[in-house]
């Protein structure tokens, strides 16, 4: 028998990576760490903000080296550039079918989770 292996989007000490859940030491931080707020049209026309659930006024944003952390947006010049994305194509047969891009300068760069 074979087990499913569940993975997430989360944020861990700032950073946002993929995780198991099995891999957890602590699953209640863990669905809370995974659970994020969809916000669309919140800076830009058809680009979505993700927003965690359990750190207030902190989104998703890519910072210089395409990295996603997790950022309070107070305090943050132009936090709608890095905290926009748009979904860019995706794959309805899959689990993982999310491929953003982020809004810069007007136009839009790949960054991937």
């Amino acid at each position: 028998m074979s087990v499913i292996t569940e993975w997430y989007v989360r944020h861990s000490y700032g950073y946002v990576i993929v995780e198991s859940e099995r891999d957890t030491g602590h699953l209640p931080l863990f669905q809370l760490d995974s659970n994020f707020i969809l916000h669309s049209d919140t800076f830009y026309p058809k680009c979505y903000a993700f927003a965690a659930v359990n750190y207030h006024q902190s989104y998703i944003t890519s910072i210089g080296d395409g990295s996603l952390v997790l950022n309070a947006l107070i305090g943050i010049a132009s936090p709608e550039e890095t905290a926009s994305f748009r979904v860019f194509d995706y794959n309805t047969s899959s689990k993982f079918y999310c491929l953003l891009s982020l809004r810069r300068h007007g136009y839009c760069t790949s960054s991937c989770i």
